[in-house]
């Protein structure tokens, strides 16, 4: 018996996927719960299980290609097996006329079937709405794709596969030299999307400041001095500055908020994201009720999140539902910095270096330690002063840092 290989929903807002490599080839047996390949949403790098043992009949989309979740990707049976009734279009018993089958019913997406009906010919070619706009924006040239979709119509996902057909990156030579054309695809292509339409659909702007960082920083001396076995040692600055953040938070709710449709979105809870830098390029897990922890279960689960982002076993629940993001470059010697709004959340906060300036006191000049903070906020939601009273207030939660806080926010 023939079974199909589906790509599983993992996030209830994931809509398709991107394989990165197969695992297996046409010909390989497998063994039920096997890894068979690695695909990617917009959020993560996760790996599908072989639903039933036997051979790899067909592969039905190669690495690179986009893909709708819960489509078909590959066939398993055993050698011999007839599985062409899955990938031929056979005809209804009403009409006699052609009909997809199943397997390519199963990878319309819901936008492109509600294209169904309105389809546009452009020079004789058949094409949805939703399609065209994206071939518009993207300079690409309609009459070289074949369309999949009902009557050859091109859909979206044909235009989004032939954006992501790749090639080989290609050295040429300009009168300024040799360089290098590399492909954008992949998580690559989904960060480039995201921060461009943050930048388009939003009216941001960033105001910079810097704390006092004395008091943090003997804060954070002390807590290395716990005993050995006190998970008290492994807190850092950034968890420190993120738990004084959701104390602002708390006191300023309209920043906690989502912009959406024309309505501003305030949130009771506080499910506080924070970037992460991995090999594949920028995660944003979240922490959800983030307000519900101490100090030190607060940085027990940061740390957490961000070694499965790290080793990609994150879930992709876990990189959804951020009500305001935290990002931190610090270490990395950038002093001040212009965060990009990760839409349609209403703020974010950039932490900066650790630098030393002078303190005129009243009878001499002292040097002390100074950590820039950076605010993007949209500017459809609030104004510039009362953005600034929060940042203020951040910085006074920061600068009297060590008055009770383990207890939570």
């Amino acid at each position: 018996m023939v079974t199909k290989v589906i790509v599983p929903q993992k996030g209830l807002s994931d809509e398709s996927c991107v394989i990165q490599e197969w695992k297996k080839k046409e010909g390989d047996r497998v063994e039920k719960g096997e890894i068979i390949c690695e695909v990617e949403t917009n959020k993560a790098v996760f790996e599908v299980e072989a639903p039933a043992s036997g051979i790899i009949l067909k592969i039905l989309h190669q690495e690179g290609e986009e893909v709708p979740v819960l489509d078909v990707i590959a066939i398993i049976g055993e050698p011999g097996e007839e599985y062409q009734h899955l990938l031929e279009k056979k005809e209804t018993r009403e009409t006699g006329k052609p009909q997809e089958s199943k397997i390519i019913q199963e990878t319309a997406t819901q936008d492109e079937q509600e294209d169904s009906g309105s389809a546009k010919k452009i020079s004789g070619i058949k094409i949805s709405p939703r399609a065209q706009k994206i071939a518009i924006e993207n300079n690409l040239d309609i009459s070289i794709i074949k369309g999949s979709g009902p009557d050859g119509r091109i859909i979206e996902r044909d235009i989004k596969k032939a954006l992501l057909i790749e090639t080989p990156p290609v050295k040429r030579e300009k009168r300024s030299g040799i360089y290098q054309e590399i492909p954008v695809k992949g998580i690559r292509k989904i960060i480039a999307e995201r921060m461009f339409q943050s930048l388009q659909s939003t009216a941001q702007l960033t105001l910079h400041s810097s704390f006092q960082a004395k008091r943090l920083l003997d804060y954070r001396d002390r807590l290395k001095d716990s005993p050995e076995e006190s998970s008290y040692r492994d807190i850092n600055i950034n968890h420190l500055i993120m738990f004084g953040i959701i104390k602002a938070l708390r006191k300023y709710p309209e920043m906690n908020s989502h912009y959406q449709d024309g309505r501003i979105i305030q949130f009771k809870e506080i499910h506080l994201g924070f970037a992460v830098d991995t090999k594949e390029g920028l995660k944003v897990p979240v922490v959800h009720q983030a307000e519900q922890y101490s100090l030190e279960e607060f940085a027990q689960k940061v740390q957490q999140l961000t070694q499965q982002c790290i080793d990609r076993s994150i879930r992709p629940d876990d990189l959804e539902g951020g009500t305001f993001t935290v990002t931190n470059m610090g270490n990395l010697g950038i002093e001040l910095f212009t965060p990009i709004l990760n839409v349609p959340q209403t703020g974010i906060l950039g932490i900066g270096c650790k630098q030393i300036r002078p303190v005129i006191t009243a009878n001499s000049v002292e040097f002390t330690s100074f950590i820039g903070l950076s605010l993007t906020f949209d500017h459809r939601v609030m104004d510039g002063a009362p953005a600034g009273r929060f940042l203020a207030q951040v910085i006074t939660i920061l600068e009297n840092f060590g008055y009770q806080p383990h207890q939570k926010p």
